[in-house]
């Protein structure tokens, strides 16, 4: 009698017993692949989410800013002869002529870039009925953005395509010189275009871009 006889373990019953190595390594390297994507996934969802609300954020808060451009464009009148409603001097420097006052008379904005700021000022008219004038320096000036870094914030108007840097500023000038209609009484309406290209440290990967058409409503002179 054998007591210490062990049967012989068949190879079928040695594969049924578990994994081989070649079968753990691949297991292995598909669920680390797995755990990748799904972690890659998730960074990349975070990342979006939080560069569309931070985007948001800025927006929101540079949207004010441009409902008061627009409401002192949409508003503007003709003050004399000379000068029109609105006057743009350059792609840095914009004019209105709008009553901000309350007292019927407009007053004489100036937007204007310096040193990637847009600044507000304004001085009041001389004059208590249309024709005004005005002189002297400019006051209550307010940064209302910062960090702006494109050159042409105010492009010239009546331009087919105003934020093509490829077109010639000549050809930019001609267009603008091209004659308007002629209307009686005459037309004074003045179409204008800014596009503002935000440099902020809050928004991931790039800058924060605005664009917006805007046209001022009175046909007419100032009282």
């Amino acid at each position: 009698m054998l007591l210490n006889y062990k049967e012989p373990i068949s190879k079928e019953k040695q594969k049924i017993a578990g994994f081989t190595l070649l079968e753990v390594i691949l297991a292995t390297a598909l669920i680390t692949v797995i755990l990748v994507a799904a972690y890659n996934m998730l960074f990349f969802g975070i990342f979006t989410y939080e560069s569309v609300s931070e985007s948001s954020l800025v927006s929101v808060e540079i949207q004010p800013v441009i409902a008061q451009i627009e409401r002192d464009v949409r508003q503007a009148r003709k003050p004399n002869d000379t000068q029109n409603s609105v006057v743009r001097i350059d792609g840095h420097e914009l004019i209105v002529h709008t009553d901000i006052t309350g007292d019927g008379k407009p007053e004489q904005i100036r937007y204007k870039i310096e040193s990637g700021e847009l600044k507000r000022s304004y001085r009041l008219p001389q004059g208590s009925q249309y024709p005004y004038s005005y002189s002297g320096n400019y006051s209550n000036e307010k940064v209302l953005i910062r960090n702006i870094i494109n050159n042409d914030v105010f492009p010239m108007p009546y331009d087919p395509d105003p934020f093509n840097p490829a077109i010639h500023d000549k050809e930019r000038k001609e267009k603008v010189t091209e004659p308007e209609h002629d209307y009686s009484p005459p037309d004074h309406r003045r179409k204008l275009n800014i596009r503002f290209v935000i440099d902020d440290s809050t928004v991931r990967g790039g800058n924060l871009e605005i664009q917006k058409f805007l046209m001022s409503r009175s046909r007419v002179e100032a009282d």
